[in-house]
């Protein structure tokens, strides 16, 4: 079992995300554990958290549905550790409005933008 080192915001205590350790590098994850860059030094993964803060639960992100081998625009709704919740926002999509609960999500089914 890989264990996932939670990053806290030092004026508020706030969870961020958590670095998880790739070899001898350390690779910033969201709080629902999906990679916000590639794996680097522990000082240079805590800063891309840091800098990042929660902001990216409010960008863009877009989802894989499968059905329809097509990427949709969504938003994020809830997110826990090992899992988000995400709406499909695309006007265009016979699944627009659509909720779906992705566990352990990666660039595969959830990316940015």
């Amino acid at each position: 079992m890989i264990t996932m080192h939670p990053v806290h915001r030092e004026d508020d205590g706030e969870l961020v995300g958590y670095l998880k350790p790739v070899g001898d590098h350390w690779q910033p994850l969201t709080v629902f554990g999906y990679p916000l860059a590639e794996p680097a030094d522990h000082g240079d993964s805590t800063a891309v958290l840091e800098r990042a803060g929660l902001s990216y639960l409010a960008e863009r992100w877009s989802v894989y549905w499968p059905s329809d081998d097509a990427w949709y625009a969504c938003q994020l709704v809830e997110v826990a550790p090992g899992r988000v919740t995400v709406s499909n926002a695309d006007f265009g999509s016979p699944e627009f409005g659509t909720r779906v609960t992705l566990h352990d999500p990666g660039p595969d089914r959830l990316r940015l933008g």
